[in-house]
């Protein structure tokens, strides 16, 4: 059996300009070179069908899910 992982990328917000008084939530700019990396290495789904395709056992290679906040 050859399970395969389901990586989940979690955010709070995205700033529009970078703030020293949170520096671990990302702006803008640093938010679209975070999703263009995502994109040419990973295999993005939405959370329901991440959902289903792990039970199935039948998740792409590089599977993940990005949700914000609370999912």
């Amino acid at each position: 059996m050859n399970k395969k992982r389901l990586s989940i990328l979690l955010y709070h917000r995205v700033l529009d300009k970078h703030d020293l008084l949170r520096p671990s939530e990302p702006d803008i700019c640093w938010f679209e070179k975070q999703i263009r990396w995502v994109k040419r290495f990973y295999h993005v789904l939405d959370l329901a069908d991440a959902a289903c395709k792990l039970q199935a056992n039948q998740l792409p290679p590089r599977a993940l899910c990005i949700t914000f906040d609370d999912g």
